[in-house]
């Protein structure tokens, strides 16, 4: 019997979630069937209707693959803001092509979709790190006494060890919790999302991950950027909204 793409799709979700959820326990995956294991995994698996709501505010894009586009034609990337049950905003993505007469020729979508994994940003730049916290009313000698333990580009790691040393050093520049908060809200609101190779950007979901963002992301707008090398890099500027105050990212 054939499996079909999207059962395999939906397949690797559940044995994903399956393992997230036995590491939180102790993984006790070799007393277990395949069909429990997915059964117990379906249990920690929401489905979310992502677009029941309204699916609109497109921004677009050339795609970076261009391949087998007839001439006049062009290939394009999409974003869209979707919104579903209870206006929770997401970014969803479409491809497709204009052809040489202008008509626009969209790729059919993946019918299974996944929200991205994420992990807090490796490498922060001391620079733009001070820059931010400065324009967050951060106490300044504060962080000029953190900053003086970090070298110019530094992890989580270092930033928590020049916590701790700025504390030993001047525990009262530090005693106030918003303070030391306010520099770990910084580095925890920046990550970085996987992309699993060979993914169809039509599965791809940028789902709420942080504080600022837990009740929608809105209205991503991308550029692509060339370079004076040649070299291309795709930004986007989005809204966050936490449900009181509207943040641009």
């Amino acid at each position: 019997m054939a499996i079909s793409t999207t059962a395999r799709e939906f397949d690797a979700v559940l044995d994903e979630h399956y393992a997230r959820a036995a590491a939180l326990i102790g993984n006790e995956s070799h007393r277990l069937t395949l069909e429990r294991r997915r059964l117990i995994a379906s249990y920690f698996t929401m489905e979310y209707a992502i677009a029941s709501a309204a699916l609109f505010n497109p921004s677009i894009v050339q795609h970076p693959n261009q391949n087998r586009v007839p001439a006049g034609g062009l290939r394009f990337l999409m974003s869209l803001r979707a919104t579903g049950e209870g206006h929770l905003s997401s970014i969803v993505f479409r491809t497709g092509v204009i052809q040489p007469d202008q008509t626009i020729q969209f790729d059919s979508p993946k019918p299974v979709r996944q929200r991205l994994r994420h992990t807090l940003d490796q490498v922060y730049v001391k620079r733009l790190f001070r820059r931010k916290l400065r324009e967050m009313a951060i106490n300044q000698q504060a962080v000029d006494l953190v900053m003086q333990f970090l070298p110019d580009a530094f992890s989580m790691v270092d930033l928590e060890h020049a916590i701790d040393k700025a504390l030993q050093n001047k525990p009262d520049l530090l005693q106030q919790e918003e303070t030391q908060e306010g520099i770990r809200w910084l580095a925890m609101e920046n990550y970085q999302l996987l992309l699993p190779e060979g993914t169809d950007m039509s599965q791809v979901v940028i789902f709420p991950h942080s504080d600022n963002e837990r009740r929608g992301i809105e209205d991503l707008r991308m550029v692509r950027f060339v370079d004076q090398d040649g070299s291309v890099t795709y930004y986007g500027t989005y809204s966050a909204y936490d449900g009181y105050r509207v943040l641009p990212r």
